[in-house]
């Protein structure tokens, strides 16, 4: 039977801060604090970037999920943001891991026109960090996550992405579009370890349901 959705599940780590997957924690989605904890009174006062390990696994019995991709499909309510990096080992500490390039999200403030978009991030001063020419995009629904057209990055400024695709079909105003990372494979039984990266500039406003969403796309034939 092919791959779906139900198939493919996020863990912890087994160590706090890495290590290998514990497949006896599970990442249940939609539940508060399941992947990360609240960010403290503190830590919102004198700022603080955090990591956090985690896996995908493919725990269908026979088959393969195809053309896997990962990305951060929505911004947070505060001021904080996150970056996801691809896990290259098996380390317990990030600072030992040898990661990719940082990955994020903008908001489209209108509709394609040609091959331009207008966008807004929610620090636009790390806009270079998050989107860079070639980076393969994906844009997401705004209230669902559902993934609604993929393309290439060809240029991009603090307010206005340039795409080599013609996605002048689709609707894209008002929805987010992230870069992704590419799993490419992940056959029956396999998982990928990756880091959340959280970002909690100093002073940052409390905002009690800050929340993010990871979405994870693949299909489930070659």
């Amino acid at each position: 039977m092919a791959v779906t959705g139900t198939d493919i599940k996020f863990y912890h780590s087994l160590a706090a801060d890495g290590g290998d997957i514990d497949t006896g924690s599970e990442i249940i989605t939609a539940t508060l604090n399941s992947f990360i904890q609240d960010t403290s009174a503190a830590d919102s006062e004198s700022g603080a970037t955090k990591y956090t390990k985690f896996y995908i696994k493919n725990t269908n019995g026979t088959d393969t999920a195809y053309n896997l991709t990962l990305g951060v499909s929505s911004f947070s309510l505060g001021d904080d943001y996150f970056e996801i990096y691809e896990s290259t080992g098996n380390a317990t500490t990030e600072s030992t891991e040898t990661f990719t390039r940082a990955y994020g999200v903008a908001h489209t403030t209108g509709e394609l026109s040609g091959f331009e978009i207008p966008i807004e991030f929610e620090d636009p001063t790390v806009y270079t960090d998050i989107f860079q020419v070639g980076d393969k995009v994906t844009f997401f629904n705004s209230s669902n996550g559902a993934r609604l057209g993929n393309a290439t990055i060809a240029a991009v400024t603090s307010t206005l992405l340039t795409i080599n695709e013609d996605l002048s079909a689709l609707t894209l105003n008002d929805t987010y579009v992230g870069t992704v990372i590419e799993t490419a494979t992940l056959a029956a039984g396999a998982y990928k370890g990756y880091w959340l990266k959280q970002v909690v500039p100093p002073f940052s406003t409390e905002q009690l349901l800050n929340t993010v969403n990871i979405t994870c796309f693949f299909d489930p034939a070659a």
